[in-house]
């Protein structure tokens, strides 16, 4: 059996809680895109490294470990796409992207 490095694995945790950390604090919806993304590749990053950790070279969990990382890099590239463009939209109407300006819009 492989040994996956503990550093990477702290990597993984430590991305992980900086991202949450960015989305409880954070003020500004710009900074909560993004550690919303640095949140997700932490995940990312743990998904790789359960493949190594698990893998003993059988072809058919790389593959779908694989495929699963793959599907989980393509949806936060649409999410990426769809919140800039919301945020966008934000800033051209309010001229504020602060969470506390926006909560007006709740419906």
């Amino acid at each position: 059996m492989q040994l996956v490095p503990f550093m990477a694995w702290l990597a993984s945790v430590w991305l992980i809680a900086i991202g949450v950390y960015g989305v409880l604090t954070s003020a500004n919806v710009l900074r909560m895109l993004v550690s919303i993304e640095t949140l997700f590749n932490g995940v990312i990053v743990a998904l790789l490294l359960s493949m190594l950790a698990r893998g003993s070279g059988t072809i058919s969990l790389i593959v779908d470990t694989g495929i699963l990382v793959l599907a989980a890099v393509i949806l936060t590239a649409v999410e990426v796409a769809v919140l800039a463009a919301i945020i966008l939209l934000l800033y051209r109407t309010k001229q504020t992207v602060g969470v506390e300006d926006l909560k007006e819009l709740r419906g």
